[in-house]
């Protein structure tokens, strides 16, 4: 939907203490006036210390910008290089939790967007806020406005990202709920202990229902191999069924802190 821009200033130059680092996000002249007054408008009401705070409206190069807190990174740029002990993980897992349920308590909103390019960090990649509230929608919106099709369909229609979207996106009737935030996550939380797999799966086996049945053969066996908490909780929130996955993030947040 936009573009991000690093910018930093020095007032007076050259003395770090007065050095100011932000980053501006800018959006395509292209998007629909309805998607930007969307993210912003969700956005503006999120004040949490695991999202990424927006600090001003403005305009830059005669587009709309967001004025954000410069980040240091994104934690797919850490994912593809190396992964965390499970409890470690599961630290962050619960931190996005807690984003995940105030935005919803707050706003009504969920995200629908959640990948490790979406969960930023400062200072340290343990210290995780949630960014890009683009696509958010109301607890009391339908899934998509297009059908999945045909079974052997490639899945398109739907907004977000090929891979991190579980199949009930596809259906038109089917409402939007925790499942869909929580079938993302538990692939980010698989990502977190064995590194980045789900963009080489989609890759290879397309993004349809061979792709799907590979991410969760992926995620199945990442739960098997570390057990516990974590090993169910990424189990249950990758079930291909939404109906199989925890019901809300308070009970996705007590299955963490089970044993």
């Amino acid at each position: 939907m936009g573009d991000v821009w690093l910018l930093s200033r020095q007032d007076p130059p050259k003395d770090p203490r007065f050095e100011a680092r932000v980053a501006v996000k800018t959006f395509h002249i292209d998007i629909s006036e309805k998607l930007v007054v969307n993210e912003l408008t969700n956005w503006l009401g999120l004040c949490h210390p695991r999202i990424t705070p927006l600090l001003a409206i403005d305009y830059l190069n005669w587009h709309l910008a967001a004025v954000m807190p410069r980040m240091d990174g994104s934690l797919y740029e850490v994912i593809t290089k190396k992964s965390f002990e499970p409890t470690v993980a599961m630290g962050i897992v619960r931190d996005i939790l807690f984003a995940l349920e105030f935005a919803l308590g707050e706003l009504g909103i969920y995200h629908l967007d959640i990948k490790p390019q979406n969960i930023l960090w400062l200072n340290s990649p343990t210290n995780v806020k949630v960014a890009d509230w683009g696509i958010s929608r109301l607890a009391s919106a339908r899934a998509t406005t297009a059908g999945m099709g045909n079974a052997s369909a490639t899945f398109t229609s739907a907004a977000g990202t090929p891979g991190y979207m579980g199949p009930e996106r596809f259906d038109p009737e089917w409402p939007i709920t925790a499942a869909s935030d929580l079938y993302s996550l538990g692939l980010v939380a698989s990502e977190l202990v064995v590194g980045a797999f789900v963009t080489d799966l989609i890759r290879k086996h397309g993004f349809n229902e061979h792709g799907l049945t590979a991410l969760n053969s992926a995620a199945a066996k990442v739960a098997n191999q570390i057990g516990g908490s974590l090993g169910d909780f990424i189990a249950q929130c990758t079930a291909l069924d939404p109906r199989q996955r925890p019901a809300s993030f308070t009970d996705a947040l007590r299955l963490l802190a089970d044993r």
